[in-house]
C-alpha cells in the first residue's frame, strides 16, 4: 500500500488536465479540507469544476441530517466533521484515508455530467468482471454500496457529489451512522480495483463527456462572496480565514 507521500506524488503526476474543447480545469485536492475550498472557489467564481478529492484521514461529511451521526465519538476519536459548503440533499457520508470524491459544479442546472460519469464507472467495474449496477445515487457490487451520491444548488450553480469507497470501514460507519442502512456498504479493495484507476477513469468519462456536449450559452448569476456560498451554514471568521489560505494543487 503506498503511504502518503507516494499518493501525493502520484496526484501530481497527474496535475491539472483540460481538453480542447473544455478548458476548464480538473483540481485535484489531497485533505478535506482542500476539497471543500476548492467546491467554495468553484462556486464563489461560478466556474465549471472537476473536483477530485482524496481523504487524508478518516473525516465525516453531512448534508440535511446534520444530527444523524455520532458527534461524540467523532469528537473523542479525533475524526474531522465538515458540513457540506453548500446545501445539499443527502445523508452523513464516512470517508477514511485513501478513500475518493468526485465533485461536478456547473451553471447548468440540467447538466447528466455526474450521472454520465456514475454510468461509465459502473461500465468500468463491469468490464473487470465485476457485479456492478446503477441504483439511483448508488453503485452497488454484488448487491452491496461502494459508492454513493448527493446534489445542491447554490445561487444558480450545481454541485453534484460521488463518494467511492476505496478502503471504508464497515466497523468505522456502524459506529458513526445513527441512521438505519438500507445497504451494506463495501469497499474497492474487496474487489482489487486501486483509487488510481477510479480517479483515471473519472477524469477519462469527464473528458469525453464534455467533448461530445453541444455548445451552450450558460447564464451568468452575478459576483458572490466566500459567505454567500457559505450561505445558513454556521462557520467562524477565523475559519473562512483559514480556508481562504489553503493553497490548492492545481496547475496552469
Amino acid at each position: 500500500m503506498k503511504n502518503n507521500s507516494e499518493r501525493a506524488r502520484e496526484l501530481r503526476r497527474i496535475r491539472t488536465m483540460t481538453t480542447q474543447e473544455n478548458p476548464d480545469t480538473i483540481i485535484l485536492c489531497e485533505t478535506g479540507d482542500e476539497t471543500t475550498k476548492a467546491i467554495m472557489d468553484a462556486v464563489a467564481g461560478k466556474k465549471k469544476r472537476l473536483i477530485c478529492g482524496t481523504a487524508d484521514k478518516s473525516l465525516v461529511t453531512y448534508g440535511g441530517d446534520g444530527f444523524l451521526f455520532n458527534r461524540q465519538y467523532c469528537r473523542e476519536n479525533n475524526i474531522t466533521v465538515l458540513h457540506s459548503p453548500v446545501a445539499v440533499r443527502g445523508g452523513t457520508v464516512v470517508i477514511n484515508a485513501g478513500d475518493l470524491t468526485f465533485n461536478f459544479v456547473t451553471a447548468d442546472l440540467q447538466s447528466d455530467w455526474l450521472g454520465a460519469v456514475r454510468q461509465g464507472i459502473c461500465e468500468y467495474l463491469i468490464g473487470k468482471g465485476l457485479n456492478a449496477t446503477v441504483d439511483n445515487n448508488d453503485i452497488l457490487i454484488d448487491g452491496k454500496k461502494v459508492s454513493g451520491g448527493n446534489a445542491g444548488t447554490q445561487g444558480g450553480i450545481r454541485v453534484e457529489s460521488i463518494f467511492i469507497a476505496v478502503v471504508s470501514s464497515a466497523e468505522l460507519i456502524e459506529k458513526i451512522c445513527l441512521k438505519k442502512r438500507t445497504k451494506q456498504p463495501t469497499s474497492l479493495k474487496e474487489y482489487g480495483v486501486t483509487a488510481k484507476e477510479i480517479q483515471d477513469a473519472v477524469i477519462n468519462l469527464t473528458k469525453r463527456y464534455m467533448s461530445e456536449l453541444p455548445k451552450k450559452q450558460e447564464k451568468p448569476h452575478g459576483k458572490r462572496t466566500l459567505r454567500d456560498v457559505l450561505g445558513n451554514v454556521k462557520v467562524s471568521q477565523d475559519e473562512i480565514r483559514r480556508l481562504q489560505g489553503i493553497k490548492l494543487r492545481k496547475g496552469g
